[in-house]
């Protein structure tokens, strides 16, 4: 403390003001490195605060991600089932009735086949784009 006052002393301040003056400019330190670390420790608790609600969010997001991949598996499976199913039905209706297979059908028949078809084609369609 008395090198401090040796410096205040030093500064051109007078006898009578040398200790006021210098408890003054240490309070002031004080005071300002207490809210420098006061600062640091808010801005590392808004930080790790921060970094928990981005970590949570980031969860939730990953775990209603991995259920809609889960539902979009179960219904391509149910999908490629339906078109295996309808495959073996058919091959099931051409053995039974091979020569009305090779005959040519009416337009309900027709309508039938073309629905099929269709479905057969939309389940290879979106099986293609899950292998992709």
């Amino acid at each position: 403390m008395g090198l401090l006052l040796g410096l205040v002393l030093k500064s051109g301040v007078s006898q009578r003001f040398a200790k006021p003056v210098l408890y003054a400019v240490l309070l002031a330190l004080a005071v300002a490195a207490f809210f420098g670390a006061k600062a640091i420790y808010d801005h590392n608790l808004v930080s790790s605060h921060d970094a928990k609600q981005e970590a949570k969010a980031t969860k939730a997001t990953l775990k209603r991600e991995r259920a809609a991949n889960a539902d979009e598996d179960r219904g391509e499976q149910h999908d490629e089932e339906q078109a295996a199913q309808l495959e073996t039905e058919v091959q099931n209706a051409i053995q039974t009735h091979p020569v009305e297979a090779r005959r040519s059908s009416g337009p309900a028949s027709n309508a039938a086949l073309g629905e099929l078809r269709g479905r057969q084609s939309a389940a290879g369609k979106r099986q293609h784009k899950a292998g992709r």
